[in-house]
């Protein structure tokens, strides 16, 4: 079969454009976005009832892992929203310009759970708190960044070096490190902003999550 017959594989523009829009005429939609709906949903709900376990254990209270996941139940819907209107700002501010899709990363990252999940707030608020230590929070999103690229280099090349299935093993063992190094990572980087911002510590945060 030539490239030209292949459903897929295309010869030249104008046959991968083709087989783009025909590929996306077939997808079913309808089933896609339910599907992507629910794991955002679940995403979002594991990050607030992570941030939400570090800030009280560091606060020196002990928190199941089920009521964290319960108490976080009310904050799912807007870091859930806030976050996939900064995961379409990013794609774009890369697409027209790196160091946009770059901020809004940072801010995302460093500011937004804690704001949301904490405060009750949004992206905005979290990219005010950014701005206040703008250097800082770039840094440390480097950092962060590096780190995370350097972890999943190390990862991938044990991962082909393993053979089947360790190899699928592995890679899903491996995502656990750094996903509780990412929770770490943000409410680390917000309490220090929180601190800049309005002076205020770790009972303090642990505080607002429970407002009388």
């Amino acid at each position: 079969m030539t490239g030209t017959e292949d459903p897929l594989a295309a010869a030249d523009l104008r046959g991968w454009a083709l087989r783009l829009v025909r590929v996306l005429a077939r997808l079913d939609w309808p089933g896609l976005t339910a599907a992507g709906l629910l794991v955002g949903a679940a995403a979002a709900w594991a990050q607030a009832a992570s941030a939400r376990l570090a800030v009280l254990d560091a606060a020196g209270r002990t928190t199941a892992v089920s009521a964290a996941l319960a108490d976080s139940r009310a904050a799912v819907p807007t870091l859930f929203g806030w976050s996939a209107l900064a995961a379409v700002l990013t794609v774009v501010g890369l697409a027209f310009g790196v160091l946009p899709g770059l901020y809004v990363a940072a801010v995302t990252t460093a500011a937004l759970p804690g704001a949301v999940v904490v405060e009750r707030a949004g992206l905005p608020h979290a990219a005010g708190l950014a701005n206040r230590r703008l250097g800082g929070t770039a840094a440390r999103f480097a950092v962060g960044l590096f780190a995370a690229a350097l972890y999943g280099a190390i990862v991938g090349t044990v991962v082909a070096a393993a053979p089947a299935p360790v190899d699928d093993a592995v890679r899903a063992l491996a995502a656990l490190p750094l996903t509780l190094a990412g929770t770490a990572f943000t409410v680390v980087t917000y309490a220090g902003l929180r601190r800049s911002a309005d002076g205020a510590g770790t009972a303090d945060l642990a505080a607002e999550l429970d407002p009388p």
